[in-house]
């Protein structure tokens, strides 16, 4: 894929910007504070219309505005040009067509009905000091990676994602409901309605748990294949990394890892929509039902589900230790990187599209063999880089000046300029 103009109106410091980008390596160059991260997230919006800084869009909304736009050309495998419109509104006090905050996300000019259909029209990879949160961050970032990585290639995997979310929250909702009414559960009751209610809601949620967990399970075995593959070459052979997928343990589809690593390597491609057709969901469905029943009192006294894919994790280990309590910061850094590149392979092999590449400032933050290895990541599809100063990545580019256009612009003054 390749972005071929940008518009911006109103996102964070930019009130109108109008940007045409170059294939191969785009340097964004330019001091602190004038824009060039706020360039690369308008970008990644386009993937998912979230941000990977924040959760808030209110935040994107220049100051003293009440609504932004991102305007994206592209072009995909195949040459066809293709366009996506994201516009966040506020809420506007007093303006009862504003009495809400919406987002119209539109591709083609067609306003798309759900934001699960922007997933997979516009695939890019971010790499960022942030992601060191991977590593040191509780679960939560290491689930929302994973989900916002497998929704580019499997859209669909976005709607089970959503479906669990509300069923979840419902379940929620009369967890709450039984605690405050102190509610005993009782089985095999036919009188106990309160208790056949949750038994529908516990069927209703096993069964969206169990695909989102098939899901992860096949695609972090997948992209634990590459990262492996990655950092190896990054740490010449001298560390082994490894992802280990934490879930219930009785959702086990596979009896041996290297057994499940092989299977996803076979399987992955965006042919393969039947991969989970081996796999006993029922099964599993049944075995999530027996322990939402096991643990059901201790929910209802919390209020709210305590197993699921949203309590699930992902270890992420070197040479058998926690990467997160006994890694070094070059250590968690190498594996970041090993990470991304990772899921850069793993999208350009699922989707046959290679995803655009936004790289932030990162190229100082890392020492010769990480950089050379992220050198190698830019000789195929195209890249946005931004830096403080051009020079500091030109002696890295200079390889690449032989086979790949490289083009920079300067970022100052609230505006992108062309060198």
């Amino acid at each position: 894929m390749q972005v071929t103009h940008l518009e911006l109106e109103n996102f964070r410091n930019y009130k109108s910007l109008s940007l045409d980008l170059a294939s191969g390596v785009n340097v964004l160059y330019g001091r602190n504070g004038q824009g060039k991260t706020n360039v690369l997230e308008s970008v990644y919006i386009c993937t998912c219309a979230s941000s990977h800084r924040t959760s808030r869009d209110k935040e994107l909304i220049s100051y003293g505005e009440d609504a932004y736009r991102v305007k994206l050309n592209f072009l995909n495998s195949s040459q066809r040009r293709d366009k996506l419109d994201i516009h966040y509104m506020d809420i506007v006090p007093g303006d009862p067509l504003r009495s809400r905050r919406q987002r119209i996300v539109r591709h083609n000019g067609l306003q798309l009905e759900r934001i699960g259909h922007l997933m997979g029209l516009f695939n890019a990879v971010i790499f960022a000091p942030e992601d060191l949160r991977l590593i040191k961050d509780g679960p939560q970032a290491r689930r929302r990676f994973i989900d916002l990585l497998i929704s580019q290639i499997r859209p669909i995997y976005f709607v089970h994602l959503q479906t669990f979310n509300s069923i979840l929250q419902q379940r929620n909702s009369l967890l709450k409901k039984l605690r405050d009414e102190h509610y005993q559960p009782t089985y095999g009751d036919p009188f106990d309605f309160r208790g056949i209610e949750l038994d529908t809601w516990d069927e209703r949620l096993a069964e969206a748990a169990v695909n989102i967990i098939a899901y992860r399970h096949h695609y972090i075995n997948e992209l634990a294949f590459f990262a492996k593959e990655s950092h190896a070459h990054i740490s010449g052979g001298k560390e082994n990394l490894s992802l280990e997928y934490k879930t219930l343990k009785e959702m086990s589809f596979f009896d041996d890892m290297s057994q499940a690593i092989e299977f996803a390597h076979n399987v992955s491609g965006i042919g393969n929509f039947g991969f989970l057709d081996g796999i006993d969901l029922t099964q599993n469905k049944d075995q999530f039902v027996q322990r939402l029943r096991r643990v059901r009192s201790e929910d209802i006294k919390r209020g709210n589900t305590n197993v699921g894919p949203h309590r699930d994790d992902i270890n992420i280990s070197f040479n058998d230790m926690p990467l997160r309590l006994y890694g070094s910061q070059g250590q968690q850094r190498t594996a970041v990187l090993a990470l991304k590149m990772a899921e850069l392979k793993l999208i350009e092999k699922a989707t046959y599209q290679r995803p655009v590449l936004l790289l932030d400032d990162v190229m100082s933050e890392l020492d010769f063999s990480r950089r050379e290895c992220l050198v190698d990541h830019m000789k195929d599809g195209q890249v946005l880089l931004t830096c403080t100063e051009a020079e500091l990545v030109s002696p890295q580019l200079n390889d690449l000046r032989n086979t790949t256009d490289v083009t920079t612009y300067v970022v100052k003054n609230n505006n992108v300029i062309k060198d």
